[in-house]
């Protein structure tokens, strides 16, 4: 028997996408929250796709060394329902 595909799952979207100035932009998301890398920055912007891949490298190690961390912290508590329940 074969893998029956779930027709009422949405596609993942990607997190790369490219902006108007043809220069892509990498975005992280922790459930349905976008990680802010600073104050009001949401992606990071690379000229092509080998930057792009360098920078997905660098986040990993980032990721791997928790420097990441607050930025999960803030989207988890984002993700808290207001009355506590």
């Amino acid at each position: 028997m074969g893998v029956v595909p779930n027709k009422f799952v949405a596609p993942a979207r990607p997190s790369t996408r490219v902006s108007e100035g043809s220069k892509y932009l990498i975005s992280l998301k922790y459930g349905l929250h976008v990680l802010q890398f600073a104050k009001g920055a949401n992606a990071i912007e690379g000229p092509n796709l080998k930057v792009v891949i360098t920078v997905l490298n660098t986040i990993k190690t980032a990721v791997q060394a928790g420097e990441l961390d607050s930025a999960i912290a803030a989207a988890t508590a984002k993700r808290e329902k207001p009355n506590g329940k």
